[in-house]
């Protein structure tokens, strides 16, 4: 089923992402403590 793969790859996308977005935010609440 080509669309389970679709789905399964769309998901994995979703959580890089999701990951990414918070690795972001941390890095940036961090920056924000270490100059303030």
């Amino acid at each position: 089923m080509p669309r389970h793969g679709q789905l399964e790859a769309a998901l994995s996308l979703f959580s890089v992402l999701f990951f990414l977005l918070q690795y972001a935010q941390h890095r940036s609440i961090s920056r924000c403590k270490y100059c303030c």
